[in-house]
């Protein structure tokens, strides 16, 4: 049954009748109060959805490449990126929202056309050195949010926190610790 209030008709239906998802048609009968029927219903079809969409990080990109490390890997999950962005998938009618720590950091660019359609970028500000735990959540356009996604861990490291000598070889082949003398020397080092 409907309430009619200044001409206007609001119906409430139990959720307990919608048993299906996607799109569902509503009839609507008006009768007066001598029991009057209208003859022709009033149609109006509406969309049911209530799945949670899915929404995961699957990685990260370093752009800090060098002469020891050309490729900037990333398997590790170590970077000296102090910018990591990362990257993921998730619907594409959805907003996906990354968390830093827990706390809210920022959302993120999702692609809907083409080949890239259900992926989505999202780069940090310039972070300190330590690790940091990434997770994303996605809230689709009816309004229904995803479980948090596991956590993903990148650790910054911009500084060398030590560097001691190993130890000494010299080029000439006489062992320095017998009495040798080299005026070439190598050293090496061991990074801690």
């Amino acid at each position: 049954e409907a309430d009619i209030t200044n001409g206007k008709i609001q119906v409430s239906i139990s959720s307990s009748l919608i048993t299906t998802q996607g799109s569902i048609n509503i009839y609507t009968y008006i009768t007066d109060a001598n029991g009057n029927a209208t003859s022709n219903s009033v149609q109006t079809t509406v969309t049911v959805d209530t799945v949670a969409p899915t929404v995961a990080i699957t990685g990260f990109a370093d752009d800090t490449a060098n002469a020891i490390n050309p490729n900037g890997t990333t398997s590790d999950r170590i970077t000296y990126d102090k910018s990591p962005t990362l990257s993921g998938t998730a619907p594409i009618d959805s907003v996906v929202n990354i968390y830093k720590n827990g706390v809210f950091a920022g959302t993120a660019t999702l692609s809907t056309k083409g080949a890239t359609a259900g992926t989505w970028t999202w780069t940090s500000q310039d972070l300190s050195d330590g690790t940091y735990k990434f997770t994303a959540i996605a809230i689709d356009y009816n309004g229904n949010s995803s479980n948090v996604t596991q956590d993903f861990n990148i650790t910054i490291e911009t500084k060398i926190t030590s560097m001691a000598i190993n130890y000494i070889l010299p080029d000439s082949g006489n062992s320095l610790a017998s009495g040798g003398n080299d005026s070439n020397i190598i050293l090496h080092t061991l990074l801690l």
